[in-house]
């Protein structure tokens, strides 16, 4: 699709982005978010699931990008190409010598608030870790957000598209709503000509056929069409709505009434060689905190446990539960052991898919039957076969 005004909104991220190559990367992201009417308050879970090595050296070694990443809290989307670093953004809010807009989009990102969560281990073997990201008073930030994006607009170049360009400088000139939270649900609104935007839609649709078609034909190696299968999971993972109306098209990501969970998967290949330095780096065993706010100290649970607990991705607790009843005592491993039947049966009751196991015996085949299930999650909604166990990533 022809670049326009909407592609040219993500220039704003420039500054707190850093795209350099790392030796750090990730297999995949799982982000889960809620928004809280009563504390308006915006929660993001951000977990970097495989976190390991890349081989390249060139930009620094993960064991020391690591240790800096986490105590200064940065982000990290999709890999290190999204490395955002909060030093950066600061300096850039202060920077006389920046454009006055500039600035203003990085004031408005430092009100996000970091924490860092905590680390875990998954059933294949994999190291991951958990952030949470807090937007407080979310409705003014958003409506800061919309009067940031009409002023990229109105001062930004002009786009590709001319009939297009001049519906949303119209819009932006009288404040429009271009992000709005609908309970869970973040809705997009972007005004179009409605023949410029079918004729680019076309298009883009029939590059889009030309890749898939690629991706699934006989000369296709394998590494296109797990791409192909990575994509449909991770399109289909959360509620995508699409709605079009005359001089106008929307994009709503998430439930109104239930948090939402995107799945994204970057790679397959893992490496073990950062696992000690993410574990020195992140002292909180993720597992072990969820754990016990389940079966042993559920008042004492910190606030971002508690918020895994309640909307977070459903596999998280089993995880926690099945590395309680693999290392805990006995009293322990029989408490992890009902808490996974009950919710079992919770879960099979509601009709959630895949199905959970019922067994509940103090036996491994039990523990097995989750770690099962638990891949099986992972590869949610598109079940093709069980994750394998992690595969060690040659050095390059």
């Amino acid at each position: 699709m022809p670049a326009t005004r909407p592609t040219r909104l993500c220039l704003f991220l420039l500054p707190l982005l850093v795209a350099v190559p790392a030796c750090v990367e990730l297999t995949g992201q799982r982000i889960t978010w809620s928004y809280d009417a009563a504390t308006d308050e915006l929660q993001i879970l951000l977990f970097y699931d495989g976190i390991h090595d890349s081989g390249n050296d060139s930009n620094g070694k993960g064991r020391e990008q690591i240790p800096e990443f986490v105590a200064k809290r940065n982000v990290m989307l999709l890999d290190w190409v999204g490395h955002v670093q909060w030093d950066a953004i600061r300096a850039k809010a202060d920077d006389p010598s920046a454009t006055s807009l500039d600035r203003d989009w990085a004031r408005l990102a430092l009100n996000i608030q970091v924490e860092v969560v905590g680390r875990y281990r998954e059933p294949d073997g994999r190291v991951g870790a958990l952030q949470r990201l807090t937007i407080p008073k979310a409705r003014a930030f958003v409506d800061e957000l919309n009067r940031l994006i009409d002023r990229t607009i109105l001062e930004g170049p002009p786009g590709v598209l001319a009939r297009m360009q001049a519906r949303m400088v119209a819009a932006a000139k009288a404040g429009h709503a271009w992000v709005a939270l609908e309970g869970n649900a973040i809705r997009v609104a972007v005004p179009v000509d409605s023949d410029e935007w079918t004729v680019a839609k076309a298009q883009a649709l029939r590059e889009l056929g030309q890749s898939v078609a690629r991706m699934l034909g006989e000369q296709a190696q394998p590494d296109e069409k797990k791409t192909f299968d990575d994509g449909l999971r991770a399109l289909t993972a959360a509620p995508i709505s699409y709605l079009e109306e005359e001089g106008r098209v929307e994009f709503v990501v998430g439930r109104r009434k239930t948090p939402s969970t995107l799945r994204l998967t970057i790679r397959h290949e893992y490496e073990p060689s950062l696992e000690p330095v993410v574990a020195q780096a992140v002292k909180t065993d993720l597992d072990a905190a969820l754990a016990d706010a389940m079966l042993s100290r559920p008042n004492d649970a910190p606030a971002a446990i508690r918020a895994v607990l309640a909307w977070g991705p459903p596999e998280e607790p089993i995880r926690a539960l099945v590395a309680a009843a693999e290392r805990g005592d006995a009293g322990r491993r029989a408490a992890a052991l009902k808490q996974l039947a009950a919710r079992a049966e919770a879960w099979n009751r509601a009709g959630r898919l895949p199905t959970a196991p019922i067994e509940f015996a103090v036996s491994a085949k039990t523990l097995d039957a989750w770690k099962r299930w638990y891949g099986r999650m992972r590869q949610y909604p598109l079940f093709l076969e069980d994750r394998p166990a992690a595969t060690q990533k040659p050095k390059g």
